[in-house]
């Protein structure tokens, strides 16, 4: 909860069961999701996808803000810290910065390191996880496995792909209120 942001989200990345959406430590997050597909998996399990707002409240352990007015919150000014455990980059925390051709995501709190004050895990690294109400509002955040240090941070990844994309990089978790 954040100063009257009130919301639930789930502890670990998505996972998929038979098309629904779930979380549990040790669990392989799903890949290959399109922002369509993991919205629906959220909705098939009761939940929806976090907002831009709520994911980088808790990656960054502070109300996000919109300080610009744009009604995005990963291009303004970090409220909190650059990495869901500090301000500094520590290659040891999580699961980034790997080379593509010899890795892929690992199991869901494989990096103990990589939680939020929140016991929120794999913010960032892993798999890049879509959030936004909208088709309009869909961005990836987080970055994933082979994402390099200056972007797998509490970060909107990039927004050039829309809301159909999807590759073995590509997730998500899912929030409620």
């Amino acid at each position: 909860n954040f100063q009257g942001d009130s919301f639930a989200i789930h502890t670990f990345e998505a996972g998929l069961k038979d098309g629904v959406a779930i979380s549990g430590i040790h669990v392989i997050p799903a890949t290959r999701m399109s922002w369509f597909s993991a919205k629906e998996a959220c909705e098939k399990s009761g939940m929806r996808l976090c907002t831009e707002k709520e994911w980088l409240s808790v990656c960054q352990g502070s109300l996000a803000i919109d300080d610009d007015g744009d009604g995005e919150f990963a291009d303004d000014l970090v409220e909190g810290t650059q990495y869901p455990y500090g301000d500094f980059h520590n290659p040891t925390r999580c699961w980034s910065g790997k080379d593509r051709s010899k890795f892929r995501p690992v199991y869901t709190a494989e990096m103990p390191g990589c939680v939020s004050n929140q016991g929120i895990y794999d913010l960032v690294g892993n798999v890049e996880e879509w959030v936004g109400e909208t088709p309009e509002k869909a961005v990836l955040m987080g970055g994933a496995y082979d994402t390099p240090k200056d972007k797998a941070r509490c970060y909107r990844a990039n927004d050039t792909f829309g809301p159909g994309y999807a590759n073995k990089r590509t997730g998500f978790r899912c929030c409620n209120n």
